[in-house]
């Protein structure tokens, strides 16, 4: 048994989970959301299936002994609970059964996640006008579109079967090329970096593409759109954050640099949606970032009060960032100096536009 192919289908397990999850959370955006009949015929429906996938499937005894002790009325919560515990059963099962076996059960269990979230982003497109970034494009594939333009997608048990016959057969080693691969595309990647902060964004940008031609990621085409934007080649920038969107919907960075470059455009508003994308994005290494930027961006509308309150989420996030604690200090004697100047009867809002902190002209970039 090709012991590569276990990461590759927990990779695909983690792009149908998200996927499943960001639908979850929109559906839960929508006032009275748990008051759609629909919903819950949905809801017991999905329940079945699962139950059902369960009840055939041969790992049920060894891995899931306690999917029947769960509450009697389903809910997206408690739906969004068992795949979550299901999800988090794959790894193990990999270290102690690593069979083709398994990897037709991860396989179902992959596609019966994809069935659940399009059904759910169908309900949601059917009552809103929301919008689900849609997974990753990878061993999963999209296999229909339907009436309404919705993509149905899948991962092809054909696909894995013809890794695992390679494997078997091929007497190169496939992980020693993927290696060597994925190390020529980080060094590029560092020597970018390099170059970054050596303020060389031609090159940077040259040595990104060079990591892109080896393999294109989300991570990369943004980090291309930071060295454009430093050339002020900000159209192509934005364009770049698009890609990377539709590339991996999961990775969050794209979302908060396409809402700096409209901050920095003084679309403070727009800004903000960017940004309230990247706080939801999953795949978030500097997860202070969208709110310290939201901050700023609340600064730009004169939102004193929610510019404070972001800031303080992003410090509670990030407590080492020294240049952070100083914004927010500054803010904070700033406002209580507002407060004290008041007149009578004026509220906060009508004191402003804000006054920013001493020896500091403008709001912090990040």
């Amino acid at each position: 048994m090709n012991q590569n192919i276990g990461p590759v289908l927990q990779g695909e397990m983690f792009s149908a989970c998200r996927y499943f999850e960001r639908v979850v959370q929109t559906l839960a955006q929508i006032d009275g959301i748990n008051g759609f009949k629909e919903l819950s015929t949905l809801l017991a429906e999905i329940e079945f299936d699962l139950d059902a996938w369960l009840a055939t499937n041969w790992l049920r005894e060894d891995f899931f002994p306690n999917e029947q002790k769960r509450p009697t009325q389903v809910t997206l919560a408690t739906l969004q609970a068992r795949f979550h515990a299901l999800e988090k059963t794959v790894a193990p099962i990999w270290e102690i059964v690593p069979s083709r076996s398994t990897a037709e059960c991860t396989v179902g269990l992959i596609n019966l996640v994809l069935a659940t979230a399009y059904d759910l982003h169908r309900f949601c497109s059917d009552i809103s006008e929301l919008e689900v970034p849609m997974p990753r494009l990878g061993a999963i594939q999209v296999v229909e579109v339907d009436e309404a333009g919705l993509a149905r997608h899948e991962l092809a048990w054909m696909a894995i079967e013809q890794l695992l016959d390679s494997a078997e057969n091929n007497h190169v080693s496939i992980s020693s090329l993927q290696v060597k691969r994925e190390e020529r595309h980080r060094e590029w990647i560092q020597k970018g970096h390099e170059f970054i902060f050596q303020k060389k964004p031609q090159e940077a940008l040259e040595a990104f593409e060079k990591a892109s031609e080896l393999k294109e990621t989300a991570e990369v085409l943004t980090l291309m759109g930071w060295a454009l934007s430093q050339m002020n080649q900000i159209e192509k920038a934005k364009g770049l954050c698009l890609q990377a969107i539709k590339l991996d919907p999961d990775y969050g960075p794209p979302y908060n640099d396409l809402g700096t470059y409209l901050l920095n455009e003084g679309q403070a508003t727009e800004a903000l949606k960017w940004f309230e994308l990247a706080k939801n994005a999953s795949l978030n290494q500097n997860k202070e970032y969208p709110f310290i930027n939201a901050g700023r961006a609340y600064l730009a509308k004169k939102d004193v009060m929610k510019a404070l309150e972001q800031f303080e989420i992003a410090l509670e996030i990030a407590p080492y960032h020294e240049e952070l604690k100083a914004t927010v200090a500054k803010l904070k004697t700033s406002v209580e100096k507002q407060r004290n100047s008041a007149k009578p009867g004026m509220n906060l809002d009508e004191r402003f536009p804000f006054q920013t902190p001493e020896d500091d002209d403008s709001p912090p970039v990040f």
